[in-house]
């Protein structure tokens, strides 16, 4: 890659005797999409919590646009880079869709964001956008607890980009969904791509994958076994054996 913002070097970890991951190194472009792929235990949901600092690194290094970010805490890097949505999607059952967002929105208000739909004021206009954009059509009122699992996805991506940050991270995004969604989903990667976001995803299915991404990482075991672009790792057979099973 030309143009990496996130340069991951030689990134090792281990659980107990087990090795998670075996000397990661990765360029991630701005302003495209990645996608991170790979069967189960591949290492890819402890490859995204040592990114985002909710687990350490036993050895290699971590630079955002230069800098070396492998030494901050989850909150230094929360609140000042990155924004994430978990595999494990979940609403506040008595907080409402209103609520859920000025959560997001509670230290501070979104640069990005302001860019992309340009509010002329911060306040319930900025709300209305973020779930306009992603396709969430429920009334502000509606609490957590009484919307699908696909329109809590919805909330939650709304909730991951309205919220201050550089790089956008996305675990599973479409796991779970109708196929309407995730068509949807793709659509608004998409608008965001173009907008300018720069997204680091991992997800499993791959006709999402082949859709959306500008460029594909696929894990096994703990290490890279092949990237590229879409037509490249559908046709290498290092992805067909360890992913396809073929």
């Amino acid at each position: 890659m030309t143009s990496s913002i996130l340069d991951i070097k030689a990134i090792h970890k281990s659980f107990g005797g087990n090795k998670a991951l075996n000397g990661i190194s990765l360029g991630i472009e701005a302003k495209k999409i990645t996608a991170i792929i790979g069967p189960n235990g591949s290492g890819k949901s402890t490859l995204f919590n040592i990114l985002t600092r909710v687990l350490k690194q036993d050895s290699g290094e971590i630079f955002f646009k230069g800098t070396e970010i492998s030494k901050k805490e989850d909150f230094q890097i929360s609140s000042e880079i990155f924004s994430r949505t978990f595999q494990e999607t979940r609403a506040f059952g008595y907080l409402s869709i209103e609520d859920h967002i000025k959560l997001a929105l509670a230290k501070e208000d979104s640069n990005f964001f302001r860019s992309l739909i340009k509010p002329e004021r911060f306040g319930k206009k900025i709300i209305l956008d973020a779930l306009a954009l992603v396709g969430l059509e429920k009334p502000l009122e509606s609490l957590g607890g009484d919307i699908s699992y696909g329109q809590t996805k919805l909330l939650t991506l709304a909730m991951a980009v309205v919220k201050s940050h550089e790089m956008l991270f996305l675990d599973e995004p479409v796991a779970g969904v109708a196929p309407f969604l995730r068509q949807q989903i793709a659509k608004t990667l998409q608008k965001l791509r173009q907008a300018g976001e720069t997204i680091l995803l991992i997800e499993h299915d791959m006709n999402f994958v082949v859709r959306i991404a500008d460029f594909i990482v696929v894990m096994d075991a703990g290490e890279v076994v092949a990237q590229g672009s879409a037509d490249e790792i559908v046709n290498d057979k290092e992805v067909l054996r360890c992913y396809l099973g073929r």
